[in-house]
């Protein structure tokens, strides 16, 4: 018993600094690749510009930065978290409850780390596709805030184009 109250306590105490720690570094780390993905586009060519969309560019900037800072930070977190949590409770049951048993529990951790392998793919490739899907979205969004310009001076000119028949009429 004393054994899990002094590991409840670590963990906590573990778990205030690591938050943090890996918290405030993930988001200076987000900010950085930030920063050098702008300078890296102000590198590029106008072909570049050409070859590939807006909406594309956008989309990975924001997505593909957001997925860094969640591994770098939540990700590693969970990592640290989950080992050491499941090392201390293995090695605890080893030891006060009975080895063999301990042994039959983790028979199952395979199974799990097969499941969780299927289960990453298919959210990968769903996670390609709403990446797709949000590339689309800026695009359109980029050609509808583009077209208004255009539509208002259109709007613009269709007024003028009346005043000057109004005054061609009295002229």
């Amino acid at each position: 018993m004393l054994i899990l109250v002094v590991t409840g306590i670590f963990t906590y105490l573990g778990r205030y600094v690591w938050r943090n720690m890996i918290f405030g570094s993930d988001n200076r780390l987000q900010r950085t690749l930030r920063l050098r993905l702008f300078e890296h586009f102000t590198k590029m060519s106008p072909f570049f510009f050409q070859r590939y969309r807006t909406g594309d560019l956008m989309a990975h900037a924001t997505n593909d930065i957001n997925a860094i800072q969640q591994v770098a930070g939540a990700g590693v977190l969970q990592l640290a978290d989950s080992v050491l949590t499941g090392s201390t409770v293995i090695i605890t049951m080893a030891i006060t409850i009975d080895w063999r048993l301990t042994l039959i529990a983790l028979l199952p951790m395979p199974f799990m780390a097969l499941g969780s392998s299927m289960l990453g793919r298919r959210m990968h490739a769903r996670f390609h596709k709403a990446q797709e899907s949000f590339s689309r979205l800026n695009d359109k969004t980029q050609e509808s805030i583009s077209g208004i310009k255009v539509t208002r001076t259109f709007g613009q000119e269709k007024r003028m184009f009346r005043t000057l028949a109004i005054k061609r009429k009295w002229s």
